[in-house]
């Protein structure tokens, strides 16, 4: 039987039946106990008052092994958040996730430019990059797919505008997420199987492959 592999999710204390890599935004002194987890200053949660400590907490937490990403993180143009406020932390989130040579999962509103414009000075190459949530258009998406990083969908799956994009994305730069959506990741997969035009086990597979090449041999071998 095949195991979904939810590579974004919020939902703290209701997981699904699948590999679920649980994200974390705050109190990363007081992490839950969870297989997989991703750690990251969200701009939406930034104040200058307090990020200082919250990003030491947050170089202290990503030592643990279960922790296997950094992120989400980025820039946001639809908040209050100051944006140089955001940048810098960003930045500081990204030459972390170089140091600790862990994926960087992305979050980006309006600010799209910015982002890959930081990516390309400090990133390069070095780790993988995962643009969470997508529901752009197409020459947003060529223009992350021709820089080596992936994108991941989640509900907006059920939209026909994200569905053209996702149908022309490559098999080998996606995956699949539930985010904040009620949704189980099950359906995502059916939803994604359906645009794709393949069957479930053709995109397990290739999403499997993915997962190994970006995350490592643990997630998807920790319960076989």
């Amino acid at each position: 039987m095949n195991t979904y592999f939810d590579i974004h999710s919020h939902h703290v204390g209701k997981l699904p039946a699948s590999r679920t890599i649980v994200n974390v935004n705050s109190d990363f002194n007081r992490l839950p106990d969870y297989e997989f987890l991703s750690v990251g200053l969200h701009p939406w949660h930034l104040q200058a008052s307090t990020a200082e400590a919250a990003f030491h907490n947050l170089k202290t937490a990503v030592q643990q092994t279960n922790i296997i990403a950094i992120g989400e993180c980025g820039l946001d143009k639809a908040c209050e958040t100051d944006f140089e406020l955001q940048s810098h932390y960003f930045s500081l989130q990204m030459d972390l996730a170089v140091e600790t040579g862990k994926p960087l999962i992305i979050h980006c509103v309006r600010a799209f430019e910015e982002t890959l414009q930081l990516l390309n000075q400090r990133i390069n190459g070095k780790v993988p990059v995962i643009f969470h949530g997508f529901a752009k258009n197409q020459s947003t998406a060529d223009r992350i797919l021709s820089c080596g990083y992936y994108l991941s969908f989640g509900k907006h799956l059920a939209d026909e505008k994200t569905t053209a994009v996702f149908l022309q994305c490559p098999l080998n730069r996606i995956f699949l997420e539930t985010d904040n959506s009620q949704l189980p990741i099950s359906t995502i997969y059916q939803l994604a199987a359906e645009a794709k035009r393949i069957s479930i086990d053709l995109l397990y597979r290739e999403i499997l492959n993915n997962v190994q090449r970006v995350f490592g041999d643990r997630i998807f071998t920790a319960h076989e």
